[in-house]
């Protein structure tokens, strides 16, 4: 499956306000990404991400393959036998690396694009961003909500 995404990383102040504007009342839900590579992190230099993820008591494995010169990735679904212990991964000789816990606020989704805004845990420490999620041939209608986002987000004066 082709996936464009476009991610932009946000402040506290620019999350809360997002969540001010467009998230009042929707709900949240929490997934928990465990994240899988050679000990010498072989999968990461070829930007190549193994993630299992666990979202409402159920598994999903995903290889992604990023291109670098676009907002295109390439992800492919893999096999979980029983969960973090046995997975396509483990199989391959991966090993888990680490874990991140995400709490996500689904902003807007259509047939088209679907918007969200993410809190994200790992190593101790806390990261937030919005992710837009488009169909392929609707990247200037990704830009165009993109725009409205960081309308929002610049100083009022």
């Amino acid at each position: 499956m082709i996936e464009p995404e476009k991610k932009l990383l946000l402040s506290k102040e620019e999350y809360k306000r997002l969540v001010a504007c467009f998230g009042e009342g929707k709900p949240v839900t929490k997934q928990v990404n465990y994240y899988y590579d050679t000990e010498d992190l072989r999968m990461d230099q070829k930007n190549i991400t193994c993630r299992l993820r666990l979202k409402n008591g159920s598994w999903q494995g995903t290889r992604k393959k990023h291109n670098l010169d676009s907002d295109i990735s390439e992800e492919t679904t893999v096999e979980v036998y029983n969960g973090v212990c046995d997975n396509t991964f483990t199989r391959e000789g991966l090993i888990l690396q680490g874990e991140m816990v995400t709490y996500r606020m689904i902003l807007f989704k259509n047939d088209i694009c679907e918007v969200v805004l993410d809190r994200n845990t790992y190593l101790g420490h806390t990261d937030y961003e919005v992710e837009l999620e488009y169909a392929q041939g609707y990247e200037k209608n990704a830009w165009k909500i993109l725009g409205r986002i960081t309308e929002v987000l610049l100083p009022v004066c």
